[in-house]
């Protein structure tokens, strides 16, 4: 299996798909989740991009040792080592999920030279630092994660969620350590952290790149747009879909975007 040896102790598995001469295209999954995630997607965008898929530290085949940190910054130093390891320093699409997509939105902020277009799928960047500090709090008391996700962020799901969907949800968050879930949230949602909504408006201020945007909830659709709205930006609720909409509704998701790839490759 292909993994990056970020140290002794950490090495980050990622898969490659489509044909390398294709435009690169990063996938970032989302917390307590991994690359699989992208199974309903990968499909619908491998004839035309080189899409690139890999496992957060301390999440699927990636390691997580104790030892180190894990957050949002962290994720987003991983990410750029991989690409440079594939020799994709510019020109490369993002995409990520939930968690996956504030390390996708973080990176573009960090590392503007290196992206040409960013997609976000419900990203939860639009939490105050009140709210971050209460959040933690919940988790330090619960390290519960399909109750602490209720208790925080409400129900996610989509209506008609079959069971299966929500046994595997469940199942890959049982498998991650718990040091990983803490230190992830930590990592995202602590002070100062990219994750919270006041430093990551701040980061992204003047980003120039296009972006699509999808949310499971009109009021966060509404926040999105205050980032300002470019040319080739879409920013759109696909409704009764829940949190997961791109597995839910995976070809109207998969629609959407690649018309929107469309349209900024035009």
């Amino acid at each position: 299996m292909p993994y990056l040896n970020r140290s002794n102790d950490l090495k980050i598995f990622y898969t490659l798909h489509g044909e390398a001469s294709k435009p690169p295209f990063l996938l970032i999954h989302g917390w307590t989740c991994d690359s699989t995630d992208w199974s309903f997607t990968i499909p619908a965008l491998i004839q035309d991009y080189y899409v690139i898929v890999f496992d957060l530290r301390g999440h699927g085949h990636s390691s997580a040792p104790e030892n180190i940190t894990y957050s949002i910054k962290d994720f987003t130093d991983d990410a750029v080592a991989l690409l440079d390891h594939l020799n994709f320093t510019r020109d490369v699409l993002v995409m990520g999920h939930s968690m996956g997509g504030i390390v996708a939105s973080a990176v573009t902020g960090l590392h503007p030279d290196i992206f040409r277009g960013l997609v976000v799928i419900d990203p939860p960047y639009w939490r105050t630092k009140d709210f971050c500090v209460r959040m933690l709090s919940i988790w330090e008391d619960s390290h519960d994660g399909p109750a602490f996700v209720t208790m925080v962020f409400g129900n996610l799901l989509a209506p008609d969620m079959p069971p299966w969907m929500m046994t595997w949800y469940t199942l890959r968050l049982q498998a991650v350590t718990d040091h990983v879930t803490g230190k992830s949230l930590q990592g995202a949602f602590g002070q100062g952290m990219l994750g919270q909504q006041e430093v990551h408006t701040e980061l992204v201020k003047g980003r120039t790149i296009p972006r699509l945007a999808v949310y499971m909830k009109e009021e966060n659709v509404e926040n999105e747009k205050k980032l300002g709205i470019g040319k080739k930006d879409e920013i759109l609720l696909l409704a009764d879909a829940g949190h997961w909409l791109h597995h839910m509704k995976a070809d109207e998701f998969n629609g959407i975007l690649t018309k929107w790839l469309e349209k900024i490759d035009a």
